[in-house]
Parts: structure tokens; C-alpha cells; sequence
């Protein structure tokens, strides 16, 4: 690690788990700088992106397959290849794994189908429910991730800690259980996730060159109304955000369609 950082740098490492597609950025951030965001000192060249398969693939399928032939879970992008190698048949894809956590009246016949899905799992998957899915699915992507880390961090010298970003359409129990299950999937110093639309609205706060033609001398000085529109695999939602001096607010919420 570079002298530049203290012994009380940290490494966040942020995860969009999304209903068609994953991803992850990472970022070193000091504790006593939290303060500093008010003072305009965040750096958004700072945030990096993971890239899976290669350095073109910023995502990764949210989907996998138990192989029985190969006595492995195959994960995301690498589904179609082994199918191609006759290792998997289409009908072992499970996707939306996601959407199956939410208990809503929408996502009935996604979880009916999932269910049937680990339900015909052979015992060797060590499968037995929605939540033991997730679980395996997440700790099968943090795994990639820490993986594509280590090759230019040290991640046994710093303390990781781990955000998640959920839909805006969830409660604070399925926050809760989404912390949870992350947790069981071996997410190191998991911290409450964070929504979709907030996330996009406090990086678009910092972001000068995507809100302003031409950047002002300090954020400090400026005000601006912008809409944050969140159009994921499962549901979109759009945010009214105000920026009134060095804060940001959302000031109106509403899901667009289910």
C-alpha cells in the first residue's frame, strides 16, 4: 500500500446487486474525511470500477447453474459457454434471484418458479431455499470480486468494509434481510444498504462535470434541482433531489410502475 495512507484508511467496497446484471465499485476513504464531503473534498476519480471477464465487463449476469457434471455452481457471463459445452442445460439457469426475496404480490410466480428450481436441486448443490440461493449466489460474486482486488490490493492490510445498494421499493425488512444475507455470504463489516436513488443522487451531487456546464469555484456556492430516475430490472422509481448550498435532498418519491 502507498505511504499516502494511514493506518486508518479503509477500503468501501460498494455492490449493486442488481435483478439482470451485478456490479461493484470500490474506493479508499479515511473515517475523520466523512466530514471533509461538506467542504467539497471528494474526489470522484477516486471510485473505481470492478471489471469481471477481462477489462470491457463492468457486470456480471445476475444468474447461475449447479452443473451436475462439473459438481459446481457456474456463475453469470460463464453460463452460456458451458451450456455450448453441453456441461449445463438452459433449463438450470436461475435468474431473478433477487426478486424472489421481495414478498410481494408481483414476484409471486418468480418465487413459485424458483422454488421449483431449488427444490430440484440434487442434494451435492446444498440448496434447501430462496435464502440459501441468495446466499450462495452473493458469496459466489464476493468472491469474484475480492478476487479481481487482490491482484493490485492488499486486502489483508485494510479494514473492508461493504455497502449494498437496494431498490427504493424496499422496506426496512428486506433492508434488513438483504444486511442479513450478506452477512451469511462472508461480506466483510457489512453496513446498512444504501437506495439505488440516493446512491445516484449523492454521486451526482459531487459529480461537477455531469450537473454543471462549466464547474463553479466551490459546489459550496451553488444550488440545483435534478431528478433521479432509477430504471432497474424490476422496478423504476423516480427521485426529485435539491441542492441547496453543500447539501443534497430528496425531496419526492414515487414508484413509476411495478
Amino acid at each position: 500500500m502507498s505511504d499516502v495512507f494511514s493506518a486508518q484508511t479503509r477500503l468501501a467496497i460498494a455492490i449493486d446487486f442488481g435483478t439482470a446484471n451485478c456490479s461493484a465499485s470500490w474506493t479508499y476513504y479515511r473515517p475523520e474525511s466523512s466530514a471533509c464531503l461538506l467542504k467539497d473534498d471528494f474526489d470522484i476519480k477516486g471510485i473505481h470500477n470492478v471489471f469481471f471477464h477481462g477489462q470491457t465487463d463492468r457486470y456480471m449476469k445476475t444468474e447461475f447453474a449447479w452443473s451436475q457434471s462439473l459438481q459446481k455452481w457456474i456463475l453469470g457471463n460463464r453460463i452460456d459457454s458451458q451450456i455450448g459445452k453441453r456441461n449445463l442445460r438452459e433449463e438450470d439457469r436461475i435468474t431473478h434471484v433477487k426478486l424472489a426475496l421481495d414478498p410481494c404480490k408481483h414476484t409471486e410466480k418468480i418465487r413459485n418458479r424458483i422454488q421449483d428450481q431449488v427444490d430440484a436441486l440434487p442434494a451435492e448443490a446444498g440448496i434447501m431455499s430462496i435464502d440459501a440461493l441468495v446466499v450462495k449466489f452473493l458469496s459466489l460474486f464476493y468472491a469474484e470480486i475480492t478476487t479481481k482486488l487482490a491482484d493490485h490490493i492488499s486486502l489483508d492490510k485494510l479494514q473492508v468494509e461493504t455497502v449494498i445498494a437496494i431498490p427504493a421499493a424496499w422496506d426496512l425488512s428486506l433492508a434488513h434481510k438483504m444486511k442479513m444475507l450478506a452477512e451469511k455470504a462472508g461480506f466483510r463489516n457489512v453496513r446498512p444498504p444504501v437506495y439505488e436513488p440516493d446512491a445516484a443522487a449523492l454521486y451526482s451531487r459531487f459529480d461537477r462535470s455531469r450537473l454543471f456546464d462549466h464547474a463553479p469555484a466551490s459546489l459550496a456556492d451553488c444550488e440545483a434541482s435534478f431528478i433521479i430516475v432509477d430504471v432497474g430490472g424490476g422496478t423504476a422509481v423516480g427521485f426529485w433531489t435539491q441542492i441547496y448550498h453543500t447539501l443534497a435532498y430528496i425531496i419526492e418519491c414515487g414508484n413509476i410502475y411495478d
